[in-house]
């Protein structure tokens, strides 16, 4: 007996990705809790001591998130205005 699945649809997810802490929709207590995080990184010197689990449904924006905060960490050119951290 075999399963057959409907055909995946071909759409460009990174175009759907978000860029800046704003937009992303809900999920405001861990927008905040990683821009604290970001603030305490490149701003007060911290580099060890953040553990962080996330957890929550498929195609919640979990991976998308981490992918900004590690963006935003090794950005040569962070403002804390354009990124939001003020």
């Amino acid at each position: 007996m075999t399963t057959k699945f409907a055909p995946i649809p071909n759409i460009d997810l990174e175009r759907y990705r978000p860029n800046k802490w704003e937009d992303f929709v809900g999920n405001d207590d861990c927008v905040a809790h990683f821009q604290h995080t970001l603030r305490l990184v490149r701003f007060s010197g911290h580099r060890s001591g953040f553990n962080t689990l996330i957890t929550g449904p498929s195609r919640g924006g979990k991976t998308a998130m981490v992918k900004l905060l590690l963006k935003s960490a090794i950005c040569l050119n962070l403002d804390e205005e354009t990124q939001g951290l003020r």
